[in-house]
Order: structure tokens, then C-alpha cells, then sequence
């Protein structure tokens, strides 16, 4: 399994500008629904995905491994975690 420490510091590595983006108020309260919502913790899958250590595929099987969900569940998950934290980053980079 991916080991965070090691995406948190490639994350420090990013321009200041996108740190700053990631790391807001609305961002973060929108991950945090999800979390309680699925009872999981989606922030070192934010990170993971930044720096390029999970591509959009692989969320779902990693919140399926990760957490023990099922299929229907991590499918669920994963994709409200692409609609509203993922594609809206990407829109405004």
C-alpha cells in the first residue's frame, strides 16, 4: 500500500499556488461529508491523487482495499469524491 508520508512530501514539492488550492476551507469541509457519509477518511486520497500516486481509476479500488467497501459502496464513494473534489480542481487549474 501507498505509504503517505512519502506523498506528503512530493506534495510540499508542488508550487505554492496549487498547496493553497488543495488546502482550502471548501475543499476540505466537502471531503469531510464524504468522510462521514461513507465512514472513511479521503484526505490522504486527495494527496495521493495531487502528486500523481493514484490516477482516477485506481480510487476506487483503493477505497474498496483501503477501507473494506464493498464494490457498490467504494463505486459510490469514489465517484463523489470525483465530482465534487477532483473535477473541480481540475477545472480551476
Amino acid at each position: 500500500m501507498l505509504k503517505i508520508e512519502k506523498s506528503i512530501k512530493k506534495f510540499k514539492q508542488l508550487p505554492i499556488e496549487i498547496q493553497l488550492i488543495i488546502d482550502n476551507e471548501q475543499i476540505g469541509s466537502k471531503i469531510k461529508e464524504i468522510n462521514t457519509k461513507y465512514k472513511v477518511n479521503f484526505f490522504p486520497l486527495l494527496i495521493y491523487v495531487v502528486v500523481g500516486d493514484l490516477n482516477e481509476k485506481q480510487i476506487q479500488r483503493y477505497s474498496k482495499i483501503e477501507f473494506g467497501l464493498s464494490d457498490i459502496i467504494a463505486n459510490k464513494a469514489s465517484e463523489e469524491f470525483l465530482k465534487n473534489i477532483i473535477k473541480p480542481l481540475i477545472k480551476k487549474n
